[in-house]
């Protein structure tokens, strides 16, 4: 039995604000950095597609290290200085090549960092007491305030400021895991069956496959929709306030998803998060011009993210059992993230029009419509 070890709560907290506000400051205006150095639609879906691309293989390494008795901290604090100095180079490089190389190296060394994070957070509430959501909550806060704050920069100092703010919030991080101590794992226990026997089940087949699906569908929006913004009237202040909308709602439904959990089969509502997801991408389609859709389609992400990612939790955990449960998570985020949002970046890159954007939002409704139609008929109802 472990002794009991205070939480530092504080300490944990403020890391996964610094982390989601480089994501927040990342994820909203990379494409708007990429539009700056004139690259073409396709050229900013395949660098899109190149970071999550890497997300496949590259976590799975890092973990393989830290389960072999590497320090988690120092794999973290390495991983975030080395996405800092691939930052430090990128405001001299011009070149798409040059771009999407210094992308690959970043996403190597950023997929470090927030996995081997999670094992220390669980470690220490193991030994000390429960409340995960409450510290995994300031990740949320700090995405929201940088995707409002950095937009309002970069609309008064342009897109080429962003490399900067980015090596600023990356610096920030690398201090804060400076005072981030590791606590003591619990002890392994050992299980029987392979990973195989459990991916043979066609239950995990449809699953995976739909989770699969469900990050296709959303390759217009990481790509392309601060893009589609700008492209409309929107400055980068109002960009920001309506990525930070969309965060919000989730952080607003996933507070209250164990509630629903209970009360409603989580196949049923799996189901729902993929209709939903269509609707919002038909939305998008349709009248993306307006204020009250846009801020509808934005309120959406509630479920295509938050309640989605919350299901898609549990129906792993149940699926991937004993000591196969750290790999099945990492299966789910190597499928879905990494495969599915490479695919549908690059893929949103090929089809994208400005003169003809409904086209990439109908299909990525398609697409989630039959990532509802395998989640239908592959899982069982619970």
């Amino acid at each position: 039995m472990l002794p009991p070890v205070a939480v530092p709560r504080f300490r944990l907290g403020l890391f996964y604000f610094l982390f989601f506000a480089a994501v927040g400051a990342l994820l909203p205006y990379w494409p708007l950095y990429l539009k700056s150095l004139k690259f073409s639609a396709s050229e900013i879906g395949l660098t899109l597609g190149l970071m999550m691309a890497t997300r496949i293989v590259t976590p799975n390494l890092w973990a393989w290290l830290g389960d072999r008795g590497v320090s988690r901290i120092l794999l973290i604090r390495a991983g975030s200085i080395g996405a800092l100095l691939v930052f430090s180079v990128i405001p001299g490089l011009e070149s798409f090549r040059a771009v999407a190389l210094a992308v690959v190296l970043y996403s190597l060394f950023w997929s470090a960092v927030l996995p081997q994070f999670e094992v220390i957070t669980l470690n220490h509430l193991r030994a000390g007491s429960g409340g995960y959501s409450r510290i995994r909550l300031w990740g949320s806060v700090g995405f929201v305030l940088a995707s409002a704050l950095i937009g309002a920069i970069l609309e008064h100092q342009g897109a080429a400021s962003l490399p900067w703010l980015m090596m600023g919030l990356i610096g920030l991080l690398i201090a804060a895991a400076g005072f981030i101590h590791e606590a003591p794992a619990a002890v392994a226990t050992s299980g029987t069956g392979g990973l195989l026997v459990v991916l043979r089940d066609p239950r995990v087949q449809a699953l995976l496959l739909a989770c699969f699906l469900m990050q296709v569908s959303h390759g217009p929006y990481y790509v392309f929709f601060s893009i589609q913004l700008q492209s409309l009237g929107y400055g980068s202040a109002s960009i920001g306030a309506l990525w930070a909308l969309a965060v919000i709602a989730e952080v607003l439904l996933f507070a209250a998803m164990p509630g629903i959990l209970r009360r409603y089969p989580a196949r049923d509502l799996f189901v729902g998060c993929f209709l939903l997801t269509a609707l919002r991408w038909v939305l998008m389609a349709v009248d993306a011009a307006n204020p009250a859709v846009l801020i509808v389609a934005q309120c959406l992400h509630a479920v295509s993210f938050g309640a989605y990612h919350a299901i898609a939790i549990q129906l792993i955990h149940r699926q991937f059992t004993g000591p196969r449960q750290g790999r099945g998570q990492a299966l789910y985020a190597s499928l879905s993230f990494g495969a599915g949002g490479a695919v549908g970046s690059i893929a949103s890159g090929w089809i994208w029009d400005p003169g003809n954007a409904w086209l990439s939002w109908s299909l990525a409704a398609v697409t989630a419509t039959v990532g509802a139609l395998v989640a239908w008929r592959g899982l069982e109802r619970d």
